[in-house]
């Protein structure tokens, strides 16, 4: 997997209807790779910025590549507010210390430090990344998938519920922060260096 993130060059000029279908979709993508009882593994090979990041953190477990790659929630850094749905997610992971720190100030990490405080799972070679998912996934297909699948549903039942609780309530939010002149000056500067 390499994604740069959401495309804020397309989503940038979306009016409000747009940009709450946009999120609902998107929060709705997660949900179904969150609670999937399927098995899902991320191989990370480059950058996983933003929307990246929230897609590897959908899945059961995350082998990425070493190299000059980061990973990570970068929406504060580009004038966008984290849903707290999200935050959840990212504490789990990650523990809540690291959560505050890493949120607060948008922090793209190094695979290194991914891996040191559980973002993700394995750091490997590039020419080593996808044997390694494949190997986890290889893994965890030996265990019986119904008691599998029942049991990783079980897992995450309840998180999932507030989740869902949550991106409903905080959907309105979001979007005034994503319209406030605040973030709407961030992104047309992030916008111009992009296309620039």
């Amino acid at each position: 997997m390499f994604s740069a993130g959401l495309d804020v060059v397309a989503l940038q000029p979306l009016g409000r209807d747009a940009m709450r279908l946009f999120w609902q979709r998107f929060a709705s993508l997660f949900m179904r790779l969150y609670t999937t009882s399927k098995i899902s593994v991320a191989c990370i090979e480059g950058h996983a910025p933003a929307g990246g990041c929230v897609l590897a953190i959908a899945c059961d477990y995350r082998v990425m590549a070493n190299g000059p790659y980061k990973i990570g929630l970068n929406e504060v850094a580009v004038g966008l507010a984290v849903p707290g749905w999200l935050t959840e997610v990212y504490v789990d992971l990650i523990g809540r210390r690291h959560a505050e720190r890493a949120l607060q100030l948008g922090e793209m990490m190094s695979p290194q430090r991914a891996h040191a405080i559980g973002l993700v799972d394995e750091v490997v070679p590039l020419a080593l990344a996808m044997d390694k998912a494949c190997a986890e996934l290889s893994l965890r297909l030996k265990s019986p998938p119904l008691a599998r699948g029942l049991t990783k549903t079980a897992l995450r039942a309840a998180v999932a519920e507030r989740l869902n609780q949550r991106q409903q309530a905080e959907l309105e939010p979001l979007l005034d922060v994503w319209f406030a002149d605040e973030c709407r000056s961030v992104m047309a500067a992030l916008v111009a260096r992009l296309k620039g």
